[in-house]
């Protein structure tokens, strides 16, 4: 898995034509941005689904995903918001249930899953590009009011925005961009992004025979900084769940679900999340399950969350 296409699941393909369409717009001398037609095509598929990816919190004792359940914004129009309790849960992965990172995201999801529902503000500004302030070119706003709306909640939890975004093609330029050096320890292929602040998202696959994953996806967020990453779960009750310290001595939460498994670790300058693209239901080539508590455990000490922060 060498490219973007549907890295988070619930994401259209085009996310990555979205995420480099950003990087060519942003012009650091000019504090307003036009969006272009290319821009505002590339952010219809944002507007249908936004960015997947997995996993929250430690520190302050075990929760359940439902905890971290917010409302879906990008489902089909018209169709009722998704609640914590459903069968197709939708988490945040900014932070546990009280933290600041997950309300301010909770908020924003629930601002969206009531706002321009038939999308029609939307059309309106793929017509007639608004002007916006190029802080908000890395994120959901298309219109003046979403900025608005953004800034209040942001303002209200006290966190700042990613102002700056590069690609990260494999694991060193991954390393350079975010200024932590050797904390995979799997023989895994990467490519990615960075964010400026030091959070970053990368996709990898396991390059050895006998690897422990097929695939995953692995978020860092920092602390005190918004993010607008949420994960589809599915049905939050078929998730297997347990603490677990690694050889490190970082404790993590594991989720070991039919079809894919989630990894949190609340550490104390940023919230982990690793996304595991297998579960139990998985079979493999020898029939066997893709993913067991051994495996999963065996696969958070292919990482040292030590250096992270």
């Amino acid at each position: 898995m060498n490219d973007w296409d549907n890295i988070f699941g619930e994401v259209p393909a085009s996310f990555e034509a979205r995420i480099l369409d950003t990087l060519a717009t942003l012009e650091e001398d000019k504090p307003v941005r036009r969006l272009g037609r290319r821009g505002m095509t590339s952010l219809i598929a944002a507007a249908a689904a936004i960015v997947v990816l997995g996993g929250t919190a430690l520190a302050t004792g075990f929760f359940g995903l439902r905890e971290v359940g917010v409302d879906n914004p990008y489902g089909e129009v018209g169709a009722a918001t998704q609640q914590a309790g459903s069968e197709s849960l939708l988490i945040a992965l900014q932070g546990y249930p009280d933290s600041s990172e997950y309300k301010a995201t909770a908020e924003w999801m629930a601002f969206l899953a009531g706002y321009d529902q038939d999308r029609a503000l939307f059309r309106a500004a793929q017509e007639n590009p608004p002007e916006l302030d190029a802080r908000y070119a890395l994120y959901n706003v298309y219109t003046q009011e979403m900025a608005d709306k953004l800034d209040e909640i942001t303002e209200k939890y006290g966190l700042t925005l990613h102002c700056r975004m590069v690609t990260c093609p494999d694991v060193a330029s991954l390393y350079a961009s975010c200024g932590v050096d050797g904390f995979i320890r799997g023989d895994y292929k990467v490519s990615g992004f960075a964010y400026d602040d030091g959070s970053f998202l990368f996709n990898g696959s396991d390059a050895s025979e006998d690897g422990l994953v097929p695939a995953f996806q692995f978020g860092r967020y920092m602390k005190g900084v918004f993010s607008e990453v949420v994960l589809n779960v599915g049905d939050a009750g078929l998730y297997d769940a347990w603490e677990y310290v690694t050889g490190d001595g970082v404790c993590v939460y594991l989720y070991l679900g039919p079809e894919k498994c989630v990894l949190m670790a609340d550490l104390p300058e940023s919230f982990i999340s690793v996304n595991v693209l297998a579960g139990s239901a998985t079979a493999g080539p020898d029939g066997a399950p893709v993913m067991t508590r051994e495996k999963l455990e065996a696969f958070a000490n292919t990482f040292d969350f030590t250096a992270l922060g």
